[in-house]
């Protein structure tokens, strides 16, 4: 007989599966839902074409389309320069002993 409540996840060979407390996954679901239903309005109501001029180019595109592709590479640089942040602080332990004890280099 199963039991009519959402299993959130299972790993074969435990003794019993855990079952979704509070349901989780549903308020997940909904908010990607709700995000989803913003984005689509936010591009329903920014359709207007918009010129953009850059050194020697010229082109045209939506301003939603505009504002996506600004927030991507963003996002993309934002990334790449934690991930070259985090990196150089690895690289920089490394070599402790050319370091003084304050901790500047010798």
């Amino acid at each position: 007989m199963t039991n009519s409540r959402t299993w959130f996840f299972s790993v074969e060979g435990s003794a019993s599966p855990e079952i979704d407390p509070g349901g989780i996954m549903k308020k997940k679901l909904g908010l990607a839902m709700a995000l989803l239903l913003g984005v689509i309005i936010f591009t329903l109501q920014n359709t207007e074409m918009i010129s953009i001029r850059f050194l020697f180019w010229q082109f045209s595109l939506s301003r939603a389309l505009m504002l996506f592709l600004v927030l991507g590479i963003g996002i993309l640089l934002g990334f790449l320069l934690g991930s070259y942040r985090r990196n150089a602080l690895t690289n920089d332990a490394d070599f402790s002993q050319w370091k003084d004890d304050t901790g500047r280099d010798a």
